[in-house]
């Protein structure tokens, strides 16, 4: 998820280089967007992250956690692809991280 949003991020011409830069981009996202969907999804991911290397999670929690995965990177790979609701988002003048997610 780090690199969907450092993605999503470059196209309005900012490089995260740190985790607090990928949270605080995050929040500016839920703030513009008024999804706060969008942050809970990111929470999830991030606790999901940590816990299944620490196998802290049961199963169903794991999968419900992987299907807000989804439906978060599908947002950023909108946000990323300038799609009509990101449209006035992004400014059209940088593209330093053409990456996974074109």
């Amino acid at each position: 998820m780090a690199q969907a949003s450092k993605a999503a991020a470059a196209k309005r011409g900012l490089e995260l280089k740190i985790h607090s830069q990928l949270w605080d981009f995050v929040n500016e996202l839920v703030e513009e967007l008024k999804d706060l969907e969008l942050g809970d999804s990111w929470i999830r991911v991030n606790a999901l992250h940590k816990n299944f290397y620490e196998g802290k999670l049961i199963p169903e929690l794991a999968r419900k956690d992987m299907e807000d995965a989804k439906k978060l990177a599908e947002k950023l790979r909108k946000l990323y692809n300038n799609t009509e609701e990101a449209t006035n988002l992004f400014r059209p003048d940088s593209n330093r991280y053409v990456n996974s997610m074109a």
